[in-house]
């Protein structure tokens, strides 16, 4: 098939897994939090029904392989940091695919329409690109292997996004850009989230719930 998806993600091990929130969170609801956030992710890739590729860090473990669909495929991420594991999973998913997506694990709203909507682009662009409301991207496809737009950036910076649009605007790139979006690293974020109705379905409304009625707030 032409298409496919990467999911980035960690493997959710207490202490390791959405470290900017252990402030507000404990260990285990950080992972609790981390695999709905997963489920959310599945549910709507399971829809879309493409080849999808889970490049994960930390050790595979039974629970971590059965929260997905049986058909996709679990490669380990390589590389010293994100930059350089992102680059590998598209060099890699592109050698036998034409258009690939990729993803974060911190998006769980996103719908079906929005990631057909990301492919639909690359049919005739270069490039398309989610910005994230902190200043990052939530999302970012292509046709072909641009090694460039993953060196020399500071991860987790508020200029990810702007410096990655720099890049592509100076290699002549066509580009297309998706709506904004939210994703969730911090307790305000979480807060936000909630405040849409329209995210009550998720797995991920559920159990931001039931944190927020422990008593957090």
């Amino acid at each position: 098939m032409e298409k496919a998806l990467i999911i980035m993600t960690r493997v959710p091990v207490a202490g390791e897994t959405k470290t900017r929130l252990m402030s507000d969170l404990t260990g285990e609801e950080c992972v609790t939090f981390h695999e709905a956030c997963l489920r959310d992710l599945i549910q709507i890739q399971g829809k879309i029904k493409i080849p999808t590729y889970i490049y994960y860090s930390g050790f595979l473990t039974e629970k971590f392989v059965s929260i997905f669909h049986e058909k996709v495929k679990f490669i380990p991420q390589e590389g010293s940091d994100l930059g350089e594991r992102m680059a590998q999973a598209f060099r890699q998913t592109l050698i036998s695919h034409k258009h690939v997506v990729m993803l974060g694990s911190d998006v769980p709203n996103l719908s079906v329409p929005h990631l057909e909507k990301a492919f639909k682009p690359l049919e005739s662009k270069d490039l398309v690109l989610g910005p994230a409301l902190d200043g990052g991207y939530y999302l970012i496809g292509m046709n072909t292997f641009h090694p460039e737009l993953f060196k020399g950036i500071t991860w987790g910076g508020a200029e990810v996004f702007e410096k990655t649009l720099e890049r592509v605007q100076g290699k002549g790139l066509s580009y297309s850009l998706l709506e904004r979006m939210r994703d969730l690293d911090t307790f305000e974020d979480l807060a936000e989230y909630m405040k849409d109705a329209e995210n009550s379905p998720t797995y991920t409304w559920q159990v931001i719930k039931e944190i927020l009625a422990s008593g957090r707030s």
